[in-house]
């Protein structure tokens, strides 16, 4: 929340003069300009720019402890200049002297390109029409999804914010789409039965051996499922049990709020339904079922549905858990709902992808992923390994975030950097190939080097001059940038193929930070081999995205 404040402060005083004010005076000037307000709207006037306004000192004045290092003097007189301009121009509008502003507002909806401008529907509160549309906003914290309301009423309609892979993407389980929680220490077996069936080709199997019963030891198996309030659902399932006593079902996790407790034994495949109708704030149901006996529980064709769409996923347990890792979707669906906030809110969103951010288990469990090289990235990103955790990444979260309008753009990666060099062993077959491709002959690539070669294959990327070379005029670091460019453009092209794969259409773009020097004797300009290539990027991107440092000396 300090970062939120203190960034907000910053763009919206950023250009305002110095007034120096007292604290004391912000219930009297809040009050004042409401009433301003009032009296402007019953005469049927526009007040747009003047509720932001009043919104910018409703925020700042909840909590100053809140703004960390914002001076407190120049937020004072940043807070007086707003009020002063806004009661003076809601004086001029009731005297006739001055035409108020309307506010278009973007209204959530298919953004288009055309001329390079974002079109959409805007609407001044009666009247809707499309019109070129400006996106302004914020980002990229995780505080932004809290304040949808208070962007709203600045006038703000764009976030960025990101979801890392390490929240998404868990350590391997048995099946795909539900999570599998073992409480206390509890030794229960999860696992997908063909043995035992109902519905298709397979079954969920919980067993345990020599499992002594303890309170709230248990193996749970759930699924969040999203939900409308007020509303009626029929839910059903098939169970078999061979001496399960203790097993339950609720629709609402872990609780003591058990819709299904049935003691005994069902040593045939039996069909459980029931109904539940949602509160009023509900917005999702946890389906979860419990097995707390050192027996055998087969699950089958979970159902839950309004009419005739079963809203559970992978309701049959046909679709078995990837090796490598498993999607938490109990992340991806809360960014889900804050894509649905953002809709309501008339708010458009760029989500980033931190792929950087990878779960712990990831090098642990494959060593041979780990990168050499600097920047974020602690494995590489080019390996087939390491796509396929990325593959899952975006399964999960694109996979779902395709259903919302508010999501506008991805960003494949922040700040990324990729040096080839650093991993010679893995791509010398592909830096001689490029080689042999450019020169034909060793004896070409001899003489634009000044080296004596009798063979591509004896051209290794370590050696010195292939990277780390200050002066561009060196010709196999001038090689090297250019193919290390292609090789990385390749990698942002795949993944924005896999992004589209889900969400057709959907304009990516990466958040490159690119050093610019004027001086070849600055250390920066070393670092124009980093893959970082505008140029090349291009045809891996729909938008430009700059984290930019500028060395001009």
């Amino acid at each position: 929340m300090k970062k939120l404040a203190a960034i907000l402060a910053a763009v919206l005083f950023g250009t305002q003069g110095l007034v120096p004010v007292g604290a004391e005076d912000a219930a009297t000037r809040k009050a004042r300009l409401s009433s301003l307000i009032d009296r402007c709207e019953q005469a049927g006037l526009s007040v747009d720019y003047e509720k932001s306004a009043l919104a910018i000192l409703n925020y700042f004045d909840q909590d100053r402890n809140t703004l960390g290092a914002v001076d407190p003097d120049y937020l004072e007189s940043s807070l007086e200049n707003v009020y002063e301009e806004a009661k003076s121009n809601l004086e001029l509008y009731l005297a006739g002297k001055k035409t108020p502003k309307t506010a278009p507002r973007y209204q959530t909806g298919t953004l288009r390109v055309q001329g390079g401008d974002y079109y959409g529907t805007v609407s001044d509160g009666e009247n809707s029409w499309e019109q070129p549309v400006f996106l302004t906003g914020v980002g990229h914290w995780y505080d932004v999804r809290n304040e949808l309301a208070l962007f709203k009423s600045l006038g703000i309609n764009h976030l960025q914010t990101e979801i890392k892979m390490s929240e998404v993407l868990t350590e391997p389980q048995a099946i795909d789409e539900w999570e599998i929680v073992h409480q206390l220490g509890d030794p229960t077996e999860v696992e997908l039965s063909e043995a035992e069936r109902q519905h298709g080709k397979k079954s969920l199997h919980m067993y345990a051996e020599n499992n002594a019963w303890a309170t709230n030891k248990l193996t749970a198996v759930h699924q969040t499922v999203p939900v409308q309030p007020n509303t009626t659902y029929t839910y059903a399932f098939r169970v078999k049990r061979n001496g399960a006593h203790v097993f339950w079902f609720s629709l609402h996790g872990r609780t003591k709020d058990i819709d299904l407790y049935q003691p005994g034994k069902d040593t045939k495949w039996v069909r459980y339904t029931g109904t539940y109708t949602t509160g009023a704030d509900e917005t999702q149901l946890d389906l979860t079922f419990v097995n707390e006996s050192n027996a055998d529980v087969y699950i089958d064709n979970v159902l839950l549905y309004e009419t005739n769409e079963n809203l559970v996923a992978n309701p049959s347990f046909e679709t078995a858990g990837n090796p490598y890792c498993h999607i938490n979707y109990d992340q991806v669906n809360a960014y889900c709902s804050f894509l649905k906030e953002a809709e309501k809110n008339g708010i458009t969103v760029d989500l980033l992808l931190a792929i950087h951010e990878e779960p712990s288990f990831l090098l642990r469990d494959h060593p041979e992923l780990k990168y050499h090289g600097y920047g974020f990235f602690r494995y590489n990103p080019l390996l087939d390994g390491s796509k396929e955790f990325i593959r899952e990444f975006v399964r999960g979260i694109c996979g779902r975030a395709k259903n919302y309008e508010s999501l506008v753009s991805i960003c494949m990666s922040n700040e990324p950097s990729f040096i080839s060099a650093y991993e010679p062993e893995q791509y010398n077959p592909a830096w001689q190939a490029y080689l042999e491709d450019i020169y034909q002959t060793p004896a070409a690539m001899s003489q634009a080097y000044g080296k004596t070669y009798q063979s591509f294959s004896e051209c290794s990327l370590s050696e010195n001059g292939t990277y780390g070379g200050y002066n561009n005029k060196n010709k196999m670091y001038l090689d090297y940038k250019h193919f290390n460019d292609r090789l990385f453009a390749g990698w942002n092209q795949w993944f924005r193929s896999e992004i589209q794969s889900y969400i057709p259409g959907m304009r990516v773009h990466s958040k490159m930070i690119q050093y610019m020097g004027g001086d070849d004797r600055f250390v920066v300009r070393s670092q124009i081999h980093n893959g970082m290539n505008m140029e090349t990027l291009t045809e891996a991107t729909d938008l430009n995205g700059y984290d930019l440092g500028a060395t001009i000396r």
